[in-house]
């Protein structure tokens, strides 16, 4: 014979309320390393009320093409940009709230 058992818990308290407060806007990216192919893209970090997991560089090229860099660092190397470009760095907590730095262009960036 098998019994069934519920169990009911009461917990104490209120619950707490979502996060909905984004990260503080991230500082504009700085070019800080050109090599052949490569350029190293930095920025300073920001912070969060519950803390920042990750950023994400977003790499616009002339034509139109986006590639995104994700990183829970402050920097990142990117090879093979060709022609004008321009970037951004988007910082997000632990709820995914984002916030959106200034735009860096990449115009006069000697990158092979």
């Amino acid at each position: 014979m098998f019994r069934l058992a519920l169990a009911l818990v009461m917990v104490s308290g209120a619950a707490s309320a979502p996060d909905t407060a984004p990260p503080l806007t991230p500082a504009a990216p700085e070019v800080v390393a050109v090599e052949p192919g490569f350029a190293t893209i930095r920025w300073a970090p920001t912070t969060d009320d519950v803390g920042v997991i990750e950023y994400q560089l977003h790499l616009v090229t002339s034509g139109g093409y986006v590639r995104v860099f994700r990183t829970t660092g402050t920097s990142v190397t990117i090879a093979e940009i060709t022609g004008p470009a321009g970037a951004w760095v988007a910082a997000f907590d632990a709820s995914w709230n984002r916030t959106d730095g200034p735009y860096l262009p990449l115009h006069g960036v000697p990158i092979p």
